[in-house]
């Protein structure tokens, strides 16, 4: 999540998510298909788990990525690491049933062309995706929407456990788009938060059936609050929207 660009982050009538992370390795390509495309292809014509991963199969791609694909249809989901050529796979169905990623490689053969641009970014992208995937496991079997919504705006550092404005957090000032699918149920959470992190909310929520009726109770607003009650700190907020001018400034 981040970018407008279609496909980046979509869902379709077969009950299909799809969602892209962009990965550093030196396995890259000035040739081949733009993952956006790939994305869009697989949103059109896909129904099923195995038809989307046919299609990301069937091009070389410029540059390094991961598409994490969903499937109500199949009641499983996919995380393919891709690189120029080359595409590993693993599965929900395989794992604990759930699956957690952020901006690095799981395939062990794919992290030896790993290029991070320091030890940091390294620190960083582990620390997200292991604190998402330990919020994910301590709901799983009960997970509603929300459940995802307040795990997207979790604020604690896993390495240090404490409530950070800014460090190796889920929410982070560079997140500037959020959302939450339900393609079995055809429903989207869209965060309405008019600044980074967007993922705190609040968020409207709505049914894709629905979107454009008149009647505007088919639009729901959600406050994202968790049991720590870290996200509706004002202390808190307000001290992540000075970092954030004080980040926007310097950039």
């Amino acid at each position: 999540l981040g970018f407008h660009t279609s496909s980046m982050s979509a869902m379709n009538r077969e009950g299909l998510t799809v969602n892209l992370h962009a990965h550093y390795g030196k396995n890259v390509s000035g040739s081949g298909k733009f993952v956006t495309f790939i994305s869009d292809e697989i949103m059109s014509n896909a129904r099923t788990l195995d038809e989307a991963i046919h299609i990301i199969k069937k091009y070389k791609r410029i540059g390094n990525w991961a598409f994490v694909i969903a499937s109500a249809k199949d009641s499983d989901a996919a995380i393919i690491e891709v690189t120029h050529d080359q595409e590993r796979i693993r599965y929900a169905s395989e794992s604990d049933g759930f699956l957690g990623h952020s901006n690095y490689f799981f395939d062990a053969d794919l992290r030896k062309q790993e290029a991070f641009l320091s030890t940091v970014v390294t620190e960083d992208v582990l620390g997200r995706c292991s604190k998402i995937t330990d919020l994910m496991r301590e709901r799983s079997g009960t997970l509603e929407m929300t459940d995802l919504a307040i795990a997207m705006a979790d604020l604690t550092d896993p390495f240090t456990g404490q409530k950070e404005v800014s460090g190796n957090t889920v929410a982070a000032i560079t997140t500037v788009a959020s959302m939450v699918f339900s393609p079995d149920t055809q429903e989207l959470m869209v965060s309405a938060r008019n600044e980074s992190p967007t993922s705190l909310g609040p968020y409207l929520q709505f049914s894709v059936d629905r979107f454009w009726d008149s009647n505007n109770s088919a639009i729901k607003t959600i406050e994202i609050q968790d049991e720590g009650n870290e996200i509706s700190s004002r202390s808190l907020v307000k001290s992540i929207h000075e970092y954030r001018n004080a980040y926007r400034a310097w950039h």
